[in-house]
């Protein structure tokens, strides 16, 4: 509404002199005092406006001035390219076949660099927080677990870029989601200071901790993770599938100890740990009957006295509590007070679980995990500066060279099958994006062979996106593929902008060549500016401008937005470039008016 009034209060003449007094109008004093009030009131908005008007014009004044130096730098590069196209563009058609070849190889040799691109499912997002978990001895209790990591947890915080730290020693045995974690089990939550580059930072803080763990010998195993933005597999997981838990647990040994040695791999575990020690106990049914006790009886008074048992049940509003009855968990703490606990369901004499059981200690499996119906284990690792395309290659060549034990087999897991699904599903996206777009020129157009032309600006901008993906380092994820979704809808923009003018122009008349060269050139200026604009309002989330104020942005979840960008802006960036002469030679070839 302001905009509109503004410029209707700033044309505004000026006010007239009042006429000459006349007498009250018709009404009561109220109907009299609202008008006036009314009155007021427009003068009020209408001095509002005429403030808003002015601080408009400032406004103007100033972006006028901070905008100059742009408009001049544009103009200093627009101005030769003005002149020099129209050139450049009859050249090309006058050795069209030539523009075509070289487009084409172009093409093909960012098609050679195709396999060099790495593939991973979602980059890793640096949030400057990790988690350590540490093991210790299975029979360790937490207050040893506590006493063993807390001189780690300070050591921790103590270096140079960490920020803080938090200890959690054991876990309770109605939290637990993992068959690793218990009492012998630690984790430390690290905060580590702000840093532009987080994943060098954080690969100094692992390095840093795995020196002060490794120098514990009390700590058995450990590993590293990360707060995940979203739930997926972890990066490369093998599996180790199997029957038998000795054979199985000999494999995951040496898939450990192959992966181990290979380059770009860290914190390479198994998931088959150390088991849990137990107590099993033989009775000896020959000395039950010497003394006239009934084996069943035994063994449900020591069930009862180890387990217990529910008589009666407590009720509390709508609820009812269990009572267990048991003998209490302190008579039961070591092996030795289990022995000497009384089987004889009549009291006495007394008859300790000694004299008619023979103990045996053994080591339990820590967990029993199927993978689809067979029973197996897995080898987790993380990656570091690899992708996941290219390590899975490496692994697949070092488990080729194992010699696994009979019934052992092993496959690769973990994000790949995501991987696959993904990169299937968004590929399908893309194919009925491009045909969409199709359509959609097919109908604006009236014709078939033009909005093929059109559509060779995508394979233009694939130029672009795969040369500078190889030559930044950045793998095809997920990320990359919907960057190239929105690409296919913009990239088409320009091509339509030159065909529609150039049909124009030929709808009036004039030659097929004279009409692509008028064309194209009225429509540079537009190009360019539609190219320059969505090039710089994606460059702030490349990362490539942290640091500049106002224009650099935070460097926090860039992994994220920065492929996106990156793959749109180089794409847009060779697309308007080679679309500026390819295009139009295209264009003559399908043409077949005179």
């Amino acid at each position: 509404v302001a905009l509109f009034l503004i410029p209707m209060l700033a044309t505004r003449e000026p006010p007239a002199p009042p006429p000459p007094a006349e007498p009250p109008p018709p009404g009561g004093r109220l109907q009299r005092a609202l008008r006036a009030a009314g009155a007021t009131g427009t003068r009020a908005v209408a001095a509002v406006l005429r403030g808003l008007l002015g601080v408009i014009a400032l406004a103007g004044r100033t972006l006028r001035l901070v905008m100059y130096p742009l408009g001049a730098g544009f103009q200093a590069v627009y101005q030769p390219l003005d002149r020099a196209y129209p050139q450049v563009l009859r050249g090309a058609l006058r050795a069209r076949a030539l523009v075509v070849l070289g487009a084409l190889a172009l093409f093909a040799a960012s098609l050679s660099r195709l396999p060099h691109l790495g593939s991973e499912m979602l980059p890793e997002v640096h949030q400057g927080e990790l988690f350590l978990d540490a093991f210790l001895r299975r029979d360790a209790t937490v207050e040893r677990t506590d006493e063993v990591m807390t001189p780690i947890e300070a050591a921790i915080a103590r270096l140079p870029e960490v920020e803080s730290t938090f200890l959690a020693s054991g876990v309770d045995r109605d939290e637990l989601n993992d068959s690793d974690q218990g009492e012998h089990s630690a984790r430390i939550l690290v905060r580590m200071r702000p840093d532009p580059d987080r994943r060098a930072q954080e690969e100094r803080v692992r390095t840093a901790i795995r020196a002060l763990v490794r120098a514990e010998p009390r700590v058995r195993s450990y590993r590293f993770a990360r707060p995940s933005v979203l739930s997926f597999e972890a990066p490369l997981v093998v599996e180790v599938l199997g029957r038998d838990l000795v054979a199985l647990r000999q494999a995951c040994e040496d898939v450990v100890a192959a992966l181990q040695q290979v380059p770009g791999l860290r914190d390479v575990r198994s998931t088959l740990q150390r088991g849990n020690p137990e107590v099993s106990l033989r009775l000896d049914r020959d000395r039950i009957a010497q003394l006239g006790l009934d084996l069943g009886g035994v063994i449900r008074g020591l069930q009862s006295k180890v387990l217990g048992d529910v008589p009666t049940r407590f009720p509390e509003l709508e609820r009812k509590i269990d009572m267990r009855v048991r003998l209490d968990r302190t008579d039961l703490q070591t092996v030795p007070a289990l022995l000497a606990v009384n089987v004889n369901p009549a009291g006495t004499p007394p008859v300790p679980l000694a004299s008619i059981a023979t103990v045996h200690r053994q080591e339990g499996p820590s967990e029993i995990r199927r993978l689809g119906n067979l029973r197996g284990a897995e080898v987790h690792a993380s990656l570091v500066g690899l992708d996941l395309g290219r390590t899975q290659e490496r692994v697949e060549d070092a488990l080729g060279a194992l010699t696994l034990p009979r019934g052992i087999a092993v496959r690769l897991g973990g994000q790949k099958d995501d991987l696959e699904q993904s990169t299937a599903s968004l590929r399908t996206a893309l194919l009925l994006a491009v045909f969409l777009v199709y359509i959609v020129m097919a109908a604006q157009f009236e014709s078939v062979v033009q909005p093929l032309v059109i559509l060779l600006t995508m394979p233009l901008a694939l130029v672009g996106v795969i040369l500078t993906l190889d030559a930044l380092d950045i793998p095809v994820s997920v990320i990359v593929f919907l960057g190239a979704i929105v690409l296919a809808g913009v990239v088409v923009n320009n091509a339509i902008v030159l065909i529609d003018q150039i049909n124009r122009l030929r709808a009036a008349g004039i030659a097929k060549r004279d009409a692509i060269v008028q064309g194209a050139h009225s429509r540079l200026r537009p190009v360019l500016m539609t190219t320059m604009t969505t090039v710089f309002g994606l460059l702030p989330l490349t990362g490539w401008l942290t640091g500049v104020p106002l224009l650099g942005g935070s460097s926090e979840g860039l992994e994220l937005r920065a492929p996106m960008a990156i793959t749109i802006i180089s794409g847009l960036s060779s697309s308007t470039l080679l679309t500026l002469l390819v295009v139009p030679v295209v264009y003559s070839f399908a043409d077949r008016r005179a």
